[in-house]
């Protein structure tokens, strides 16, 4: 038996995934996933800055976050 060939892949081609295809299919759902962690991260990162500088505003830049985080999730629906 011959070795099967690859086909060479051309960027018009459909047929063919192309590179970072998961990049190009992101949906305004992903987007306001995306949303989500960042406010959750953000509420954890300015909750130690408040405890290692003991400033209120970086606590209260805290609480700010997790309203939005979950605002994002009710938006996400999932």
């Amino acid at each position: 038996m011959a070795p099967s060939k690859k086909p060479k892949r051309k960027s018009s081609d459909p047929q063919l995934p192309s590179r970072f295809s998961m990049v190009r299919s992101f949906q305004p759902a992903d987007f306001v996933t995306l949303g989500n962690g960042v406010c959750g991260c953000l509420s954890l990162m300015f909750a130690m800055k408040a405890l290692l500088t003991q400033s209120t505003d970086f606590l209260f830049s805290s609480f700010w976050c997790i309203p939005f985080g979950v605002m994002f999730d009710f938006l996400d629906g999932r």
